[in-house]
């Protein structure tokens, strides 16, 4: 079973050949192989990047802010869907300060610094294509976008060089749909990402995939049946051993996060102490969404819709839903959304 795109926009391995893949890392104490513990005293570890947006305008102007320890800055007026670099010194940014449609990603330092501007390869059509190529590898070499493109032969995912955009290859072919990439794996072998097929006119998700980055292997991971959300990739896990992302329980109720294996073993609904995925006629539920992990994968971070406030507000948490922490309070006229977590 599949699902619609919201308006904002089969090969299976055993465990132990993702072993012999170094997909898995060594053994690590917890459940699914993380560890889990509640935040800092002055709140979690690392830096979190998110986009703001007006909630009476979701597709208007956006800044990019960055959250640590409680303390928030602005980093970017323009942009959405900010990415760390491995290391957390650079946020890849989908978007450009001009108006020019041929700027696919602006890579910024953690203090707002711009460094560079990242353009669309040549081989894609001149004012036709949407490429935001800003996730990046764990050797911080290459960025991996998806093409959504007038020429619909051209959809899938590409990289290309983090240092200029330039040496295009693509990954994956879906013509008329869009696949847009969550993570690489931690080995950078592999790239997990949510799959959007056109469907009698509409685009429709079909789940969450996994490819190597020579385009080989490609293989569905999420069973049929799983209504996940289309426009958000899913994480690999710091570890290698699961991957994180957002998916309704039934067509009826709201999005919640999950975990799954790469070989899509263990299927996991995270309980989340907000009704995250009750039924959407509940009035005092919440949707869920757009995961990522922490570094060290102890937790996760999240966007929420509020049914009841209509709050679009962040918040951390633990793998087993314990030590559940909002981390932005911005009220019914700004939301937070993609957020990402860096060192």
């Amino acid at each position: 079973m599949s699902i619609h795109l919201s308006t904002r926009r089969l090969a299976l391995f055993t465990v132990a050949s993702l072993a012999i893949l170094g997909l898995v890392a060594g053994p690590a104490a917890g459940r699914g192989g993380h560890h889990e513990g509640p935040p800092t005293r002055g709140g979690d570890k690392g830096h979190i990047a998110y986009a703001t947006f007006s909630t009476a305008d979701e597709e208007g102007p956006t800044t990019i802010q960055v959250l640590h320890e409680s303390r928030t800055r602005t980093i970017s007026t323009f942009g959405s869907d900010p990415r760390w670099s491995p290391r957390g010194n650079l946020i890849a940014v989908a978007g450009c300060a001009a108006a020019d449609p041929e700027c696919a990603v602006t890579i910024i330092r953690r203090n707002g610094q711009r460094v560079r501007e990242l353009f669309q390869p040549s081989i894609l059509p001149t004012g036709s294509t949407a490429f935001t190529p800003n996730v990046w590898s764990p050797d911080r070499r290459r960025l991996a976008g998806g093409v959504d493109s007038s020429n619909a032969d051209l959809n899938g995912i590409y990289l290309v060089r983090s240092s200029d955009g330039g040496g295009p290859t693509r990954v994956t072919s879906n013509p008329g749909g869009e696949d847009i990439p969550g993570s690489f794996s931690p080995n950078g072998r592999w790239i997990v990402f949510v799959r959007n097929l056109l469907i009698n006119g509409d685009l429709v998700a079909d789940g969450q995939y996994a490819v190597r980055t020579d385009g080989s292997h490609l293989h569905r991971i999420t069973p049929p049946e799983t209504l996940v959300n289309g426009e958000h990739g899913g994480r690999w896990s710091p570890d290698g051993r699961s991957i994180l992302f957002d998916a309704r329980p039934d067509e009826d109720s709201r999005f919640t996060l999950w975990t799954i294996t790469p070989n899509g073993q263990q299927l996991t609904r995270i309980p989340i102490p907000l009704k995250c995925g009750a039924p959407v006629t509940d009035p005092t539920s919440f949707g869920c969404f757009a995961p990522a992990w922490s570094p060290d994968g102890r937790r996760m971070v999240f966007g929420t819709n509020d049914a009841a406030t209509g709050a679009r507000d962040l918040y951390t948490v633990g793998l087993t839903g314990s030590a559940l922490r909002r981390v932005t309070t911005l009220g019914t006229e700004t939301g937070a959304d993609v957020p990402d977590w860096g060192r």
